[in-house]
This record gives C-alpha cells, structure tokens and sequence, in this order.
C-alpha cells in the first residue's frame, strides 16, 4: 500500500475505481467477505489522497464511506465500524456542491442507517431514538418535497420508517413514514425493479404495522399488494423483511441522482 499511495492523483482515483468494483464483486460472496472489506478500505485510502493531491472525489469518496458503512452492518455485523463510516460519511456531506434541500435529504439517510445499526447491532435503543430524532429534524429541514428526487426520498421515509419500528411506541409513527414512501413512490415518471422493490418494502412494512394496530383489512390490502409486487419481482418467500435505503459505491454523489 505505500508503494501504490505514491502514485500521482490521477492514478490514485483510478485504484480506487477498481478497488470498489472488486469490493462489490467480493461482498456478494460470504467467502470473499475478508477480500470485499480489504478492497473497500484500499478504495478508500485512495480516495482520500487523491483528494489530498486536487483530485475532485469528495462525491465518490462520501457515496464510498456510507457503503462501507452498509457493509459492516449488513454483511459483518459490525455496529460500531458501521457507525464510524456513516460518521465518516456525515462529515464529507458538507463539502458536497448540493442544495440545501439534498444535503438534508442525504444526512437522513445517514442518520437513519445509523438509528438502525444502532438497534438492530448494538441494541442500544437511547442511542437509536437520538437518531431517529436527529433524521425526522434532517427530514423536516428538507422543505418541499419536490426539490428531492422521489425515489431518494421514498428511501428516506423507509429507512425512518424501519428504525421507528424498532422503536417502543414507535408503530404508529412508522406508519406515517411507510405511507409517505408510497405517496413518494407515485410521484416518480419511471417504472423499474428498483422501484418496484421499494414499492414492495413500504406495502410489506405497511401492511406489518398496521396489523399490530389492529387494522387487519388495510394491513391484508397492503399485504396483498405486497404479494403481487413478489411475484412481479420473483421474489420467493424468504425476500428481505426490512427496506434498506442502498447506494452504489464509488457513485458521484447527487441528492437527485442517487442510485
């Protein structure tokens, strides 16, 4: 490694290109997972001396520290690294050239996954409520809501609306969120399976919530929409339970271009 960091900016980015692409390769597999966090950390490095030589990734590098994050959330089960990196990330969206209404709109994801790594990982709900607070204030600073792209803001209120669930006396506000990801979803000009799996996550976690208010013929409404979006996306029984707002990793960073 420090060897390759003496290689000029231009070179550095390029590494770290490849680094990413390697990481996402490597994470689909449970072998490959010690290869996929080396990768990701290498990319990383990179990235930040590019930046340091007048490179111009503080985009890719912002977009690269949340998936890292992800990835020692969902694939290592690592709370703390994942926090850290969703920190990391927190950090360089204020360096990022995005209205006022996209850096809101991006510090909610972040905030969210956190509230959620902090649950579901470190069951520490206290700390998870402080992020659940600090996203729903992000949520709220983000003003009209058409100056976000859609899809990205349906990610959003999945995202709260998952960690709220987790959450004592969170159900009823959870579905506040999963019904403001579907009023999202409608607004987007584009069918696609991406769209259609967070179609699919709001009716599923829609359709759970309401039952545990006991609203059981919207919930089976919900559900069977839920079912029928399954079945669009071949998706099999064991289909993930919970939304999870992803990003590409290496992806420019744009509040309205988020993958």
């Amino acid at each position: 490694m420090a060897r390759v960091l003496e290689a000029s900016p231009g070179g550095l980015r390029t590494l770290a290109e490849f680094s990413v692409a390697e990481a996402a390769l490597c994470a689909e597999d449970e072998q490959t997972l010690e290869r996929a966090e080396e990768a990701f950390l290498t990319a990383a490095k990179c990235y930040e001396e590019a930046r340091r030589g007048g490179e111009r990734v503080a985009g890719a590098l912002e977009v690269l520290t949340f998936n890292i994050g992800m990835f020692y959330e969902t694939a290592l089960g690592d709370g703390q690294k994942a926090l850290q990196w969703y920190g990391k990330n927190l950090a360089l969206q204020a360096e990022l050239p995005l209205s006022e209404a996209e850096k809101n709109a991006n510090r909610a994801l972040a905030e969210a996954q956190m509230g959620l790594a902090a649950a579901e990982l470190l069951r520490d709900l206290d700390q998870a409520q402080q992020y659940a607070a600090a996203a729903q204030e992000s949520l709220g600073r983000m003003g009209e809501a058409e100056q976000v792209d859609p899809d990205l803001l349906a990610r959003i209120h999945l995202g709260i609306g998952a960690l709220l669930s987790r959450l004592p006396d969170g159900v009823e506000l959870a579905v506040e969120q999963f019904r403001a990801a579907l009023q999202s979803l409608e607004r987007t000009e584009r069918q696609s399976p991406r769209i259609q799996a967070f179609e699919f996550a709001a009716h599923r976690e829609l359709a759970k919530q309401l039952e545990l208010l006991g609203q059981e013929d919207e919930a089976g409404a919900h559900l069977t929409k839920s079912l029928e979006l399954a079945r669009e996306l071949r998706l099999g029984d064991s289909a993930a339970d919970e939304p999870r707002p992803a990003r590409v990793a290496g992806q420019p960073a744009s509040g309205a271009k988020r993958q």
